[in-house]
């Protein structure tokens, strides 16, 4: 059994749109309020990769910068 498309995403979609956004933000400040929750999310979707090291104005990312127009 995967979390995601078997639990969490069948209960977001049976919720009106603004309920399952607000729950998101909630999961998402309630993971981030914890350095265990911060560490979980680390784990799960911090992703670095030499090629990918990017320098920008001297300062250096370990991924490249998106910036919006």
């Amino acid at each position: 059994m995967h979390l995601y498309p078997d639990l969490l995403r069948p209960l977001l979609f049976r919720m009106e749109a603004e309920h399952a956004h607000g729950a998101a933000l909630g999961a998402g400040r309630l993971a981030g309020a914890s350095a265990a929750g911060r560490a979980m999310l680390r784990g799960l979707y911090a992703y670095a990769h030499p090629v990918l090291r990017t320098e920008v104005a001297g300062l250096t990312f370990p991924n490249p910068v998106g910036l919006p127009a």
